[in-house]
């Protein structure tokens, strides 16, 4: 029997994903994007999974650089993550109109308005389908201040297949 695809997308679109701002710098290139496909998997050492679409800039900057910083998106900050769903502009110290610091000891771009982050070095990129998972070992993480992570609902968009 084969599968219903209306009601394989409507499962998938019943998940629950967060809003990620993902960050990288490769020599001169800095890229980012808005990412949902998110988890953590595993404990010691800490690691967490991200699936990046293999055509856009976030991707080909990671597999260079090997370090990205994935900043959580607050509940209520749509304008935040839906910045980052088209091509970065660098200018005056801001990415997409967003200011930003690098991280001194891991040359990564860190967004000042984003209340929470983690910088991690790549373990391994498995190239699996049209997304290929990076796989990140937490090497540093600050909050800026608390706050409820907004979710992809809650913002009335879906990413699913």
């Amino acid at each position: 029997m084969a599968m219903d695809q209306t009601t394989k997308k409507k499962v998938l679109k019943s998940f629950t994903y967060g809003m990620f701002v993902f960050t990288s710098k490769a020599e001169d290139e800095i890229s980012a994007g808005s990412v949902t496909w998110v988890t953590q998997c595993s404990f010691q050492p800490p690691l967490v999974a991200v699936g990046l679409r293999l055509d856009g800039g976030p991707y080909q900057v990671v597999k260079e650089s090997g370090v990205f910083a994935l900043h959580l998106v607050a509940r209520g900050d749509k304008a935040l993550a839906s910045s980052f769903f088209r091509p970065v502009r660098v200018e005056d110290g801001r990415m997409n109109g967003y200011p930003f610091t690098l991280d001194e000891e891991h040359d990564v771009p860190l967004l000042e308005d984003a209340p929470a982050y983690l910088i991690c070095k790549v373990r391994e990129i498995t190239h699996i389908g049209d997304h290929h998972l990076v796989i990140g070992e937490v090497v540093d993480a600050g909050m800026r201040e608390e706050m409820e992570p907004m979710v992809l609902r809650e913002a009335g968009w879906s990413y699913s297949g």
